[in-house]
């Protein structure tokens, strides 16, 4: 899949469905019908000699279909941003849409007999959840090309159908004339262009958006009136089960002794068994908590707190705090089964799993599992949710929560159960940045790249270095990529941002009324899974240019932001388009974390001030340091200072007296950036005799004459290994990642390690640090580092897959046991499965221990 053609038709397709359409009711009068259709057959109301096409999800159903219809539809390929997994719902099975976006992609290959249609009629039988009614429908019509080949009106659910039944579903989707004088499903009158072999995008006919998590059982396409009207399709069962208590959290909590309604089952014949320990914890927070013994943990919802079984699944949340030890660093767990309907037929969890880093603190995790049953997991009678499976050690866990996120009118609809559990519990804890800048004609490279080439742009008198917007596969608009170096701003698996950014632009005299603009990035969705998005309102602003032959700065917000990039790119924030080829030389980024020591920083916003004829007011958003001088040269005294993420104010006692005013922000933390410490660690940056590999591509004892046979302090396992990197005086370094930066590195091609000994003290705690990478185009390339003696391991980073764009830092804290055994030493692993192809490459290995 492209990824150009694919925003092309998000941009305009929802530009265009502001603008659009009213829909056009059936005009077939009929007498209303007040008994649901079977969802065993077709509607009796069908229209047998009708041009219909259609398609059957469950491989097990007995439709009667009838013999002049066309079994030619099917869903567009399940892959990219419209991804689907099967579903048994009461017993019945469709296809579960799963993308964060709601895509709904419907392939008709007789796409060009709807060309004379004012309105195509769509006939679903669908599970009727609350999810039906979670967001606006939209139907996405005509192919990828040029301006206004694109609409997308919005599409009416009937009310009703959330019983908790399979129903059958009509929905009227206009087919506008588009300004070439046809209409949108069946123009035929250009060439298909990219992925438009069914006559929309993506390989479909329609793509519906907004349909998430519903799950569909048979789709038919059909002129209008083919199934009958509304009145007789549109009928549905009244729901027998209660509505959803108002209530969205149940918790049990073994180190304070108290509960809401959640117990964790403790039952050796199901499987489930845990044990009680009291004083677990680092010093100073010693805590009760309960561990796994077999690996598996369920919990049993109580007196049905959270609803019943035949109340519309819904997405939950999963909230383990747990003891981070050190002694378990690089185990994991994450949710396993859970129930997706009353009868019990269950899904597996295929959301992130969390590995434990060894920090010694206690944790608060959350995922989010979609469309769960309370049917539970083995837990009648009461109630549950999804279990959870531990692999590697068991960590100690004081406190489980279980919450629901509500839809619909329910009064918690939309609401998360509980904001103090994250994906990543070190957004508001550590070490992640919340500030990047790329200005390559200042020399700045702060962890941002361009993500395209650069060109020299702007006046004459101030000409500089670019990222100039470039057309990609020849379509509209022009693109702007900027990608994210070291995971600066963190992990990909976090909570969404907020982001602020500003934009240095040429006002190019030859681009005016062009625009700029952030246009696509990806997001978290309820239901857990990342999907694209535009900026909504009020972020949906652009720069016009007005021609000024000068460069300006243009300032942007993003909303719920994810950094896994956007159609294939490394992390980065967004990808930008622009109407015109406009050339950018500076971009900056804020992160505005919503938790922890830099909660509610916006280093990139401006102050807001108003004069009335008495007061001045200063308004400013989040953490911040107000301070004012009598001139702008200062001297600035602090007026208040504020740690939120809300919009604060002040207002200036007495007259209009001249006033300036500045924020001033906590210094960016120097541990983001710190200087590479060796420590105990010897030759940890790999230079000790670097100069001295002069023979390409870099192995030890290769070439003639040869490069030194071996790593200076470093005792090597494996045959494929050697020194690449800045401080290497050989023509070329072939094993580094894409963007090697400074850095000079030992290289593991193939199964294989370095080693060295260490002298460390009984019971005391060490910093571990390093960089590591994989080879450029070697995404699946596993390093692990450990320490330990020659009877166990002090600390293990697990198995990472290494970054084959840039080195990532890594840091992991751990106390040695009051005896050691042997001599510890550090090893550096090459442990993947590629096998003798595969390679990792390290550098700035440091060691030191922590003051007490």
């Amino acid at each position: 899949m492209k990824k150009s053609h694919q925003a092309s038709w998000f941009s305009q397709a929802l530009a265009g469905a502001v603008a659009i359409i009213s829909l056009v009711t059936s005009t077939v009068t009929s007498t209303a019908q007040t008994t649901p259709p079977s969802p065993s057959d077709w509607p009796a109301s069908v229209n047998g000699s009708a041009a219909v096409d259609y398609c059957i999800l469950d491989p097990n159903n007995s439709f009667n279909s009838p013999p002049g219809w066309n079994n030619v539809i099917s869903l567009a390929p399940n892959s990219g941003d419209q991804t689907y997994t099967g579903a048994t719902l009461n017993g019945l099975f469709g296809e579960q849409i799963i993308n964060a976006s709601g895509f709904l992609n419907v392939a008709d290959p007789n796409y060009a007999n709807f060309v004379t249609e004012p309105v195509i009629d769509v006939l679903l039988q669908v599970y009727g959840s609350g999810y039906l009614y979670a967001n606006q429908l939209y139907a996405l019509e005509g192919q990828v090309g040029g301006a206004g080949h694109l609409i997308a009106p919005t599409v009416s659910v009937p009310a009703g159908a959330n019983n908790s039944q399979w129903v059958w579903m009509l929905l009227e989707v206009t087919n506008p004339v588009d300004p070439y004088g046809f209409r949108y499903v069946g123009d035929t009158s250009f060439p298909t262009t990219f992925q438009g072999n069914n006559g929309g995008v993506n390989l479909g006919t329609i793509r519906f958006s907004g349909a998430n998590s519903w799950t569909v059982r048979a789709i038919a396409f059909g002129p209008q009136g083919a199934f009958g009207t509304t009145n007789q399709i549109n009928v549905f069962a009244p729901s027998t089960c209660p509505p959803e208590p108002a209530v969205n959290l149940a918790y049990v909590d073994f180190n304070k002794g108290t509960s809401n309604n959640l117990t964790v089952i403790n039952n050796s014949g199901l499987g489930y068994t845990y044990s009680v320990q009291s004083g677990v914890g680092p010093a100073g927070d010693l805590r009760t908590a309960i561990q796994s013994t077999n690996g598996l943990m369920n919990f049993g919802i109580l007196s049905n707190y959270l609803g019943l079984p035949c109340n519309t699944p819904l997405t939950m949340q999963v909230c383990i705090e747990f003891y981070d030890d050190p002694a378990l660093a690089g185990s994991t767990f994450a949710p396993y089964q859970y129930a997706a309907d009353p009868q019990g037929d269950l899904a597996t969890y295929s959301g992130f799993t969390y590995t434990l880093t060894g920090s010694g603190q206690w944790l608060k995790v959350g995922f989010l599992a979609p469309s769960v049953d309370l049917e539970g997991v083995n837990t009648t009678p009461l109630t549950g949710g999804p279990t959870v499976v531990f692999n590697g050690g068991l960590p100690y866990i004081d406190r489980v929560e279980l919450g629901v996120i509500r839809t619909g009118t329910n009064a918690l609809a939309g609401l998360t159960p509980d904001p103090a559990y994250h994906i990543d519990p070190f957004i508001c804890l550590t070490n992640y940045g919340y500030y990047a800048e790329w200005n390559p004609s200042a020399g700045v490279f702060n962890n941002v790249d361009a993500g395209y080439p650069t060109i020299m742009a702007g006046p004459t008198n101030d000409l500089r270095l670019s990222e100039a917007g470039v057309f990609v596969d020849n379509t509209q608009p022009y693109y702007l990529q900027f990608e994210l170096l070291n995971k600066i701003f963190g992990p990909n698996q976090q909570d969404n941002m907020d982001v602020t950014m500003i934009m240095t632009y040429y006002d190019d005299p030859a681009l005016v009324g062009d625009t700029l603009y952030p246009q696509i990035y990806q997001t978290w969705g309820i239901n857990g899974n990342s999907g694209l998005a535009l900026p909504p309102v009020p972020y949906n602003t652009v720069a016009i240019l007005q021609g000024s032959g000068q460069w300006k700065d243009a300032y942007f917000e993003i909303p719920n932001a994810n950094l896994l990039g956007v159609y294939g790119n490394p992390q980065s924030v967004c990808r930008y388009a622009a109407t015109g080829p406009v050339c950018v030389s500076r971009v900056r980024y804020d992160v505005i974390r919503p938790c922890g020591p830099f909660e509610g920083i916006n280093m990139l916003q401006t102050i807001g001030v108003t004069n009335t004829s008495t007061k001045v007011n200063v308004n400013w958003r989040g953490t911040g340091t107000l301070q004012a001088a009598p001139a702008v040269a200062g001297l600035y005294s602090k007026v208040v200072s504020v740690t939120n993420t809300l919009a604060n104010t002040y207002m200036a006692p007495g007259t209009n007296n001249a006033q300036f005013f500045r924020l001033q922000y906590p210094s960016y933390p120097s541990y983001l950036f710190p200087p590479y410490v060796e420590g105990l660690i010897q030759n940890g940056g790999f230079g000790a005799n670097a100069s001295l590999f002069t023979q390409w591509p870099g192995y030890v004892g290769y070439g003639n004459p040869p490069n030194p046979s071996g790593i200076t302090d470093w005792t090597l396992s494996g045959s494929n290994i050697g020194v690449n990197g800045r401080a290497v005086t050989l023509a070329g370094s072939p094993f580094g990642p894409a963007n090697s930066g400074d850095y000079t590195y030992a290289f593991i091609q193939g199964v294989g390690g370095l080693s060295q000994n260490l002298t460390l003290a009984a019971s005391t705690t060490y910093k571990l640090s390093f960089a590591a990478a994989a080879r450029s185009g070697e995404t699946a390339d596993v390093f692990q580092v450990q320490i330990g003696d020659t009877s166990r391991v002090y600390v293990s980073s697990g198995n990472v897959t290494g970054n084959d764009a840039a080195f990532s830092n890594y840091s992991y804290t751990f106390t040695t046991p009051a005896t050691i055994a042997g001599t510890p030493s550090i090893l550096l692993q090459n442990i993947s499965s590629s096998g003798g192809g595969g390679t990792v490459d390290f550098s700035n290995v440091g060691l030191t221990a922590v003051a007490p």
